[in-house]
């Protein structure tokens, strides 16, 4: 799949077990990879639209050069990230038999990684040299692991 991708280790014991016993049932799994896919997708966005990271820590607040430049250009949005919505309308899905998660497609590379891990932006850009504040919208916080572990105890259950 084009577009970028954060692959995400986890570290909780309790995803580990779901997954081992996921494993141990054998069969196919696409079914709650799929809805997993589809709960993260949902979470991602709603994470974006509260503009949040994923463990609920809000995003740095618009600079005054980001203002300046959104009041000399016209534009009344004052969300982060929220200008053209490009970025949040590129998250998809994506699920196999071994795999759930969320990605960034389409011409977004560049500018998903920046706002995801902050950084400097190139002397090409509109607002050259500008440091960029990490502003994370990609990962899972507590609720998405608890909502990925429901799935997986209603898959094991015999219920998705």
């Amino acid at each position: 799949m084009a577009g970028t991708q954060i692959q995400i280790e986890h570290n909780s014991d309790a995803i580990q077990q779901a997954l081992n016993q996921l494993l141990q049932r054998g069969g196919d799994a696409s079914p709650a990879m799929a809805e997993i896919a589809e709960f993260l997708h949902r979470q991602t966005r709603d994470h974006f639209d509260q503009e949040q990271a994923p463990d609920g820590t809000p995003w740095a607040p618009l600079s005054e050069t980001t203002q300046a430049f959104r009041a000399e250009a016209g534009v009344s949005v004052n969300r982060i990230l929220h200008q053209s919505l490009m970025l949040r309308d590129q998250i998809h899905p994506f699920w196999g038999a071994n795999e759930a998660g969320v990605s960034t497609g389409g011409n977004t590379e560049p500018y998903a990684a920046m706002q995801q891990f902050g950084g400097t932006t190139s002397p090409q850009s509109m607002i050259p040299g500008k440091k960029i504040p990490a502003r994370p919208y990609l990962g899972l916080g507590e609720v998405d692991e608890d909502g990925v572990l429901d799935i997986l105890g209603a898959f094991l259950l015999g219920n998705v």
